[in-house]
């Protein structure tokens, strides 16, 4: 069992990481502001008593609902919600990477280029 609350059918860290991506990642862009925040969610008219309670919510909507659903039981349901509970107050308390430096180099915004103002080769503005 890779955590506390994991599916002891997770072998490892590596399976874990596998089956996230596989499951989650496929549809999500996981580091967005919307996904990795749940202020968008109105705790108290939702009735929600935790940032678990919410998490296992939203895994539940939408027309891929029963998937998002599946895919967290099959991580542990509830230890998957308190793994991602975490995260989210995580980045609630201020916790967020710095952004990684950027290259100065064709195609960026640097030196007062940014990209789309030089016309490149195979490029032409309509």
């Amino acid at each position: 069992m890779v955590a506390t609350g994991t599916s002891p059918s997770i072998l490892s860290q590596d399976d874990w990481m596998h089956r996230f991506k596989k499951d989650c990642n496929f549809c999500h862009q996981l580091g967005n502001q919307l996904t990795r925040t749940l202020g968008h969610m109105d705790f108290e008219k939702l009735g929600f008593k935790s940032h678990e309670d919410a998490w296992l919510y939203r895994t539940s909507l939408g027309v891929r609902g029963t998937s998002m659903a599946a895919a967290f039981l099959q991580f542990g349901g509830e230890g998957m919600a308190k793994t991602m509970a975490n995260w989210t107050r995580t980045v609630d308390s201020g916790a967020v990477p710095p952004a990684p430096p950027r290259t100065c180099g064709h195609r960026t915004q640097c030196g007062g280029h940014a990209l789309g103002h030089r016309r490149s080769a195979g490029f032409h503005a309509r």
